[in-house]
Parts: structure tokens; sequence; C-alpha cells
């Protein structure tokens, strides 16, 4: 597990950490601060191909990257890997994921630590309400709950 902060434009580098990944792709979009009157929780999408996949991202970049809201997971099953984009701006590479580590050596990131700001907030644009509308309408998955540990 890469744990990946800092100095570059997160949903630029999640993009060229998650593309090359395996078809096909599940995403989750993890639902902490709901503002539309949807339920907490997670949010899975059924199986996607790399067209539907950036098709979505290109929708809904502006507002996963601007609002605080979410977390948004993009799994791998044939490769048993995921990349993590959370609400702090960090980025989480899990599994066998070989590319991600060139990617990384490419754009110059190095070893050391990433953490959370402490005091940080969380900001959430009430203009972006619909947004989360319709980026739940588009996953047509499923929802469960959140676990203990992501609830803030």
């Amino acid at each position: 597990m890469v744990r990946i902060g800092g100095g570059h434009d997160p949903a630029a580098l999640f993009r060229m950490l998650v593309v090359p990944m395996a078809e096909p792709f599940v995403l989750v979009y993890v639902l902490h601060s709901p503002r539309s009157g949807a339920r907490a929780g997670r949010y899975q999408s059924p199986k996607m191909t790399v067209g539907e996949l950036r098709l979505f991202l290109e929708r809904f970049f502006p507002f996963l990257s601007t609002d605080a809201r979410h977390d948004l997971w993009v799994l791998s099953p044939t490769e048993q890997g995921a990349v993590l984009w959370d609400r702090h701006d960090l980025l989480t590479a899990c599994g066998p994921l070989d590319h991600c580590s060139e990617t990384l050596e490419t754009l110059g990131f190095r070893d050391g630590n990433v953490s959370v700001p402490d005091p940080h907030r969380h900001a959430q644009d009430h203009t972006l309400d619909g947004e989360e509308r319709d980026l739940l309408a588009a996953l047509e998955g499923s929802w469960s709950e959140l676990k203990p540990e992501e609830i803030e």
C-alpha cells in the first residue's frame, strides 16, 4: 500500500493511476456528509469498462475535486488492486500496481510521511448538491453502510 499526497493535482494524478489498471472497474463512492437527502454510505457501481470509467470521471471531476463530502475508490478485481482518493485529497494505491510506482517516480514523488493536517476542515459547497444527486443516479449500483472507522 502506498499513500500519496502533496505537490500535484490530486484529480489528474488519480486519473493517471487508475486508467492503466485492468478492466473491468468497480467504483465505490463513499458519501460521508450527504447534503442532497441521500444516505451516508458506500455506493458501489456495477462493473465498468475503461471508456465508461473515463466518461464518469470527466463528468464528475469538477465536483469530486472541489468538495470534501466524499471519497472515491476505483477497484480492479482482475488486478486485485485499487486506488482511493479521499476527502483530504490524499491518494492510496493498494495491490500489485507496478504502474503506480513507475508513474510516481516519473513525476518526482519520493518516500516520506503523508498525514492529514490537524486541525483541518472539510469544505462542502451547497451549490454542488445537485452534482451529488446526479453522481448517485449515474452509479446505478448498490448501497451499504459506512464502517465505524469511516465516520468522522
